[in-house]
C-alpha cells in the first residue's frame, strides 16, 4: 500500500513540474505533453488501488 502511495505521489509531482519548468523555459512544449499524460495515466491507475482500500486499526486502538 506504501509503495502504491509513493507511486501516486510522484506521478502528481510528474503531472505538475512540466507546466512549471515550461514557465520557466526549461523544456519545451513537447516534453510536457508527453511527461504529463504519461504521468497522469499512471497518476489515475495507481491512486484508486490505494484510495479504495479501507484501514486498518492499529491494535493499540482494538480493545478486547
Amino acid at each position: 500500500m506504501a509503495a502504491l502511495k509513493l507511486v501516486s505521489l510522484l506521478a502528481l509531482a510528474a503531472t505538475i513540474l512540466p507546466s512549471v519548468l515550461f514557465l520557466t523555459q526549461t523544456v519545451n512544449h513537447e516534453t510536457v505533453l508527453w511527461v504529463a499524460i504519461i504521468s497522469t495515466i499512471v497518476w489515475f491507475v495507481a491512486t484508486p488501488l490505494w484510495m479504495g482500500s479501507e484501514l486498518r486499526p492499529d491494535l493499540d486502538q482494538v480493545e478486547i
